[in-house]
């Protein structure tokens, strides 16, 4: 046994010495292509919270609000297409996917629009960094705030906001069914 050792170690040396006496740091990294993500693994990664956003919003049953289009990924290089104005900060904060719908009846709308922020403690961060002093609370998710007809509120990984166009019952009867509707489906869904 002790021999095959000596031999096998003859032989590394050998190949040691004929691959040449300079270092090559690099030799054993991995390939950073390997990690960088493909489109489609993106698309896979955000399809189960699309689904569950989509699923929550055609819960709402009063035919008089309609989908306004399919739920919609924004991936952080698009973020911008929804939140021009704020979606630095949301990069800053680690944000990796953004998915948004909008229902309607007639002039009143609610988007929703939910962050995965990667982490739990980065969701509460961006809720906490939102919420304006003296606003209620509610309980829905883990916890959330409401600022007129609209909503807020964390879930797992996930920042939502249900944002309503005005401040009617009407509206603010949606937003909050929405909420609700919305808050377990996150909860079922993975952060990825």
């Amino acid at each position: 046994m002790g021999g095959v050792l000596v031999a096998l170690l003859a032989v590394m040396a050998a190949a040691v010495y004929r691959a040449g006496t300079r270092p090559t740091p690099d030799l054993l990294l991995p390939d950073a292509s390997l990690f960088v993500p493909t489109a489609e693994a993106a698309r896979r990664n955000s399809e189960p919270l699309r689904r569950a956003v989509a699923s929550a919003v055609s819960a709402i049953a009063d035919p008089a609000w309609r989908v306004e289009a399919d739920a919609t990924v924004f991936e952080p290089d698009r973020l911008h297409e929804k939140i021009d104005g704020r979606a630095e900060l949301y990069l800053r904060a680690g944000v990796r996917r953004l998915v948004a719908v909008t229902i309607a009846s007639g002039d009143r709308f609610v988007d929703a629009l939910v962050y995965d922020m990667g982490r739990p403690d980065a969701a509460d961060e961006r809720l906490a960094d939102e919420r304006p002093a003296g606003v209620s609370g509610i309980e829905i998710g883990r916890r959330g705030y409401t600022v007129a007809g609209s909503r807020f509120f964390v879930v797992a990984c996930y920042y939502a906001q249900i944002l309503a166009s005005d401040d009617s019952a009407e509206t603010a009867r949606v937003a909050e069914a929405l909420a609700h509707r919305l808050a377990p489906a996150l909860g079922n869904t993975r952060c990825r």
